[in-house]
């Protein structure tokens, strides 16, 4: 309030004589209207402390500017012996995540990052995150081949201001690949009648056991972000399911 004067976002909650909306309650906007005028009242006498009032309501002070792209297709290419083939992928590319944790602070770059300091912004924040699949249709048969992908990123630790400040590189975080394999049959291509309208599945998801990448500074705790990368390695599954 006293560097901006009645420019100051919190203008309209300070006044003099009163909480504003009272009897006699001047809006400091009025008393105040130039850089510097509240401070000079304030120091004038002592007891003005006492005649100015604050009303003390929720202000989201900081500030996010993201800029990012989800992005996904499918393509399918069909056979007249060899079945269908489909290729399919969906994921987010972030070109700015900016954070500001309040009102003059400066914005800081989270993109490319994996922090986890308090300050608004925590985790993991790859340029790159996709989901890809690649999947073969054959009469009752279907088999898919699942990759996730997250790029690589820096470990910053707190980041924002308190990496800033520090004035050095952290480490790289390395990039993330995961793969998943799926066969499904329908039950009466394998059982005929005796199993018609049973679907079956068998399927390893993160069959090449990727652990998540280590991440000592910002993930201290567990030295890695579990929250973007599963901590689930090889894991092997079978399900079936029937339609009545």
């Amino acid at each position: 309030m006293n560097t901006l004067g009645k420019a100051s976002p919190f203008a309209g909650l300070v006044s003099i004589n009163n909480f504003f909306g009272r009897s006699g309650a001047v809006l400091a906007s009025t008393a105040f209207p130039n850089p510097g005028d509240l401070q000079t009242y304030l120091l004038a006498n002592p007891a003005n402390s006492l005649n100015v009032y604050t009303s003390d309501h929720f202000i989201n002070q900081g500030g996010v500017k993201i800029r990012s792209f989800t992005l996904n297709g499918s393509y399918t290419l069909s056979t007249e012996k060899a079945g269908n083939y489909t290729f399919a992928t969906a994921g987010t590319v972030f070109d700015s995540y900016q954070y500001s944790a309040s009102l003059g602070a400066p914005y800081y770059e989270y993109v490319g990052t994996g922090t986890d300091g308090g300050t608004g912004v925590q985790g993991t924040i790859p340029k790159y995150h996709f989901y890809t699949t690649a999947t073969w249709n054959y009469q009752n048969w279907t088999v898919t081949l699942g990759n996730t992908y997250v790029s690589s990123v820096i470990d910053e630790g707190a980041g924002g201001p308190v990496y800033a400040n520090l004035g050095k590189q952290g480490a790289r975080i390395a990039s993330y690949m995961a793969w998943d394999f799926q066969l499904a049959v329908q039950g009466d291509a394998i059982l005929g009648e005796y199993a018609k309208g049973w679907d079956f599945s068998i399927g390893v998801n993160n069959f090449t056991d990727a652990q998540p990448p280590a991440s000592f500074s910002a993930f201290s705790t567990n030295n890695a972000d579990t929250g973007t990368y599963s901590p689930v390695g090889r894991f092997v599954y079978v399900s079936a399911s029937v339609k009545m």
